[in-house]
């Protein structure tokens, strides 16, 4: 409360003989309204009409781009795991979405980080998204057909490796190297220390062979899903096909041309071709291990009994050939 010490003397003056009077105000008032809205509205359009925010958003994220340094080597096996990296990285692409919606790289690069950061829903998605975007691109056919193995779900496996293995590889290296991430590689090879100098300049030029390996890895990852769907036939033909291929890596195929003849109950057919893997492979227990039951069934009791027991001897001692084990594949940004 507030208490005055002296009258107050109220002007009995009415209200419309004021010395600043109202009338003729809010006239003025709406006219400087009208003006004022039409102005802005003249900005906003000149704002969103005139002024590229594309363009704008692209240099700002180009300011502050991520090296993809260490996502290329994480997926050649070269650094372990760091969740904090992929989450930076994750956090700069999602940005990326916004100014290049219909980029099939950015897709590809969200794809990528959530199936490490633990949410494969996501990466299918997004690797989705790239295919809609671009379905020429193998690596893209290759990662989702690779997800899906790893994931069990061996029909969409074997659906998205063989459309991968029917893209052009000349133009997927064409579009490689055209990829602003292939050219900051590029570009970057050189200022970097003696061992990463190496290895850029090794994946900058590389990218045939590299092709050509996931290409041929490709076959083995859709002969092992044939398997898992027990269709024997398909998986026998593409393995034979395989042997008598120009493949660089193609001894694995005894086998499963082997294990494929063996489920067939094609004894003979299959102790040949598992004959000639343990021959390549010594060491790996299931080339053995059917070997020996073809052999039994062939009423071959005393070489098989030796088989059998040198596949158990093998899975005893943990010596077992990881040639076979596609489970630790890594997915490949290209």
């Amino acid at each position: 409360m507030v208490f005055i010490s002296r009258p107050v003397v109220v002007d009995k003056q009415p209200i419309t003989e004021l010395r600043f009077p109202l009338r003729g105000f809010f006239p003025r008032l709406q006219r400087f309204s009208q003006t004022s809205l039409f102005f802005y509205l003249v900005l906003l359009l000149i704002y969103f009409l005139l002024i590229d925010h594309t363009k704008i958003g692209i240099r700002e994220l180009n300011q502050y781009r991520l090296p993809i340094d260490y996502l290329v080597k994480f997926s050649d096996g070269l650094v372990p795991f760091d969740k904090e990296r992929f989450q930076r990285q994750l956090v700069y692409y999602q940005r990326a979405l916004k100014y290049l919606p219909n980029s099939a790289e950015v897709s590809s690069m969200l794809a990528f980080c959530y199936y490490y950061l633990g949410k494969p829903k996501e990466s299918i998605w997004y690797y989705e998204m790239a295919l809609k975007q671009n379905r020429y691109f193998f690596w893209f056919h290759y990662d989702l057909g690779l997800i899906y193995f790893k994931k069990k779900d061996y029909a969409n496996a074997v659906k998205y490796l063989r459309e991968g293995l029917a893209t052009n590889p000349q133009l997927t290296l064409g579009l490689t190297r055209l990829s602003k991430i292939f050219l900051d590689l590029e570009y970057r090879k050189n200022r970097l220390n003696s061992f990463d100098e190496l290895y850029q300049l090794e994946l900058v030029k590389g990218q045939d062979a590299r092709l050509k390996k996931a290409m041929e890895r490709s076959y083995e990852l859709i002969v092992v899903s044939l398997y898992h769907l027990q269709n024997y036939r398909d998986m026998f033909e593409l393995a034979f096909q395989s042997l008598n291929s120009k493949m660089e890596s193609k001894d694995m195929f005894y086998y499963y041309a082997g294990l494929a003849s063996y489920q067939m109950n094609a004894f003979s057919q299959a102790a040949y071709f598992l004959q000639k893997s343990v021959e390549r492979f010594p060491d790996h227990a299931d080339s053995c291990h059917y070997l020996g039951m073809a052999l039994k069934d062939m009423h071959e009791t005393g070489v098989s009994q030796i088989m059998l027991n040198k596949a158990a001897a093998l899975r005893s001692s943990g010596q077992n050939s990881k040639i076979f084990d596609l489970e630790g594949l890594k997915l490949q940004i290209f």
